[in-house]
């Protein structure tokens, strides 16, 4: 499928994209990898880095989502005048006919949940979950810096980009939940939807409500399908807030009063993103370079290193 953006200018066409598959899904949208050519007549291709874009598709008859995606932009165009390293900003949006088109880039890494998923079932070690979550933050951070909130930090809206490489989350416009599957690299294994908002949250939602959730990201990190259903999930928060053993030493103790900071009942005692920044847990924490290589397909380990891009 060719989508053709229309141009403002003295042009009736300017950016083509040229779809090759979907690769994940939205509310009321299919999101396919595409792609791009600014100038479809001569299929002048950008590098290699920058040919790929991520689209998300709306039909323009499904008015409820069409107004949320509108709410959605505006909250990017917000962000967009103040870029971070940590976010995914939307590249630009368009309509053609009955359909609305968001353009984003293609994390080719993928989200985190689908590299655990297809590579690390047990969940992520801990030296990676470290970095994971301390980008996170930072992204998040911004995100409340900026007088926003998030309400879906989950390890489906998080993704990698390995040309920097980066950790980026997805934000309004730009969320979407990544096919299990797309990495391809060996089985992929069902990662259930598990996301257990605060205990205010339907009543108050505040930026603490967003620190919870970043405890129970952190959960999903470490301990992948382990913890891929709610009554999984429960009982692994119960272990760390000390009503039970742990059955196991997987973490450290910086680790387990991270979560325990984050997945606090009472709002007013969780910190702030930049607070938890601070927090030892974090101490020494490597770069994302390393976390990239950590998480390749084993015939990728000793494979060229990518070069250095800005997504």
């Amino acid at each position: 499928m060719v989508i053709m953006e229309p141009n403002s200018g003295n042009q009736d066409w300017t950016n083509k994209y040229w779809t090759t598959h979907i690769i994940g899904a939205a509310s009321g949208a299919t999101v396919y990898k595409a792609a791009f050519y600014p100038d479809f007549e001569t299929m002048e291709a950008l590098p290699d880095y920058e040919t790929f874009v991520a689209i998300k598709v709306f039909k323009a008859k499904q008015t409820t989502e069409i107004q949320k995606l509108k709410q959605e932009l505006q909250h990017s165009a917000f962000l967009a005048g103040h870029p971070h390293p940590n976010i995914i900003r939307i590249k630009t949006e368009f309509a053609v006919g009955d359909n609305l088109y968001v353009v984003m880039p293609f994390m080719a890494g993928g989200s985190l949940q689908s590299i655990i998923s297809s590579r690390f079932p047990e969940g992520f070690p801990e030296e990676c979950v470290r970095i994971a979550l301390r980008e996170t933050l930072k992204g998040l951070s911004y995100i409340h810096r900026m007088g926003q909130l998030h309400k879906n930090v989950d390890a489906r809206y998080i993704f990698l980009c390995p040309y920097t490489p980066a950790i980026k989350l997805a934000f309004a416009a730009s969320l979407y939940e990544q096919n299990t599957n797309f990495l391809g690299h060996g089985p992929s294994y069902a990662m259930p939807h598990c996301m257990w908002p605060a205990p205010e949250a339907s009543l108050n939602y505040t930026s603490k409500a967003d620190v919870w959730l970043v405890g129970i990201t952190a959960l999903q990190l470490g301990y992948g399908l382990r913890v891929a259903n709610h009554n999984s999930m429960v009982a692994m928060v119960k272990n760390l807030r000390g009503n039970y053993p742990m059955e196991d030493q997987k973490f450290s103790k910086s680790f387990k009063h991270l979560v325990a900071l984050c997945l606090d009942p009472n709002p007013s005692r969780r910190p702030q993103p930049d607070q938890l920044l601070r927090h030892r847990f974090f101490g020494n924490c490597q770069d994302v370079c390393y976390f990239s290589n950590m998480v390749k397909p084993p015939e990728q380990q000793n494979g060229r290193n990518l070069e250095v891009r800005r997504s």
